[in-house]
């Protein structure tokens, strides 16, 4: 027969309680504490979830704040030069400062109608530019432009339209300019020595070369292309037909 639950709880009539009790209770006691236990460490866990999802949050909002601050820095940076390179001519510009003749003819030396080198300067290019002092030395570099550039005398253009402009050299020929054709300003200014054509300007839609002079690294701000005007280059070879040509008279 089952002992009786007033048995188990005590040796009856107000005895102490049995062995079986005590070991129940203290098996629930376990039970209580592993309960509240578990009921601490899943409260520690979610705290920390919740410190590192924070954490993980601001730093992500701080890193999307900068991203869009930069994006929209380097975007405010390029809008001033993008109206001034579109809208109005850039303060300073460079220039040849004396001219070619109508026809050149290949793998003689580029000069001036003089007989001189070519000269180019840097300028100022409106009234509200200054001297030009931070740009006297300026790396530069001479291009062989089609002669339709600036065919309706402008005389103010895109970086890009100018660079467009520049003649590529035809695959078999190579090279269409030879020679030193990058310089270095100073005091402003520099000459062309030594260059030579290597091919003709037929192959191009105009027919005619110019010769155009950029500036070959960032300063800060645009300088102005500076151009020729349009020239035949020929054939060293149709030179000496046109010694040979007798005048006819009139």
């Amino acid at each position: 027969m089952p002992p009786k639950k007033r048995d188990l709880e005590g040796g009856g009539h107000g005895g102490p309680p049995s062995p079986v009790f005590k070991k129940r209770c203290r098996s629930f006691d376990l039970e209580i504490r592993g309960c509240r236990h578990l009921q601490e460490l899943a409260a520690s866990c979610v705290q920390s979830v919740h410190i590192r999802l924070e954490a993980a949050l601001e730093s992500a909002v701080t890193r999307i704040t900068q991203d869009v601050t930069k994006a929209l820095t380097s975007l405010l940076s390029r809008a001033p030069r993008t109206l001034s390179d579109q809208n109005r001519p850039p303060r300073y510009k460079l220039s040849f400062m004396n001219g070619l003749d109508n026809e050149i003819y290949t793998k003689k030396v580029i000069c001036a109608t003089d007989g001189e080198p070519l000269k180019i300067c840097i300028t100022v290019n409106d009234q509200q530019g200054t001297d030009p002092h931070h740009l006297h030395s300026a790396k530069i570099k001479v291009v062989v432009l089609d002669g339709d550039f600036d065919r309706h005398n402008q005389e103010c253009w895109t970086s890009q339209e100018f660079k467009d402009s520049i003649v590529q050299p035809r695959d078999k020929v190579g090279a269409i300019l030879t020679g030193v054709s990058e310089l270095k300003l100073k005091n402003g200014e520099a000459y062309l020595h030594g260059a030579t054509f290597i091919d003709n300007s037929k192959f191009v839609r105009s027919g005619k070369f110019r010769l155009g002079v950029m500036v070959d690294e960032n300063l800060g701000e645009r300088v102005l292309e500076g151009i020729t005007e349009p020239f035949i280059v020929k054939d060293r070879r149709g030179e000496g037909c046109k010694k040979h040509e007798v005048p006819v008279d009139s």
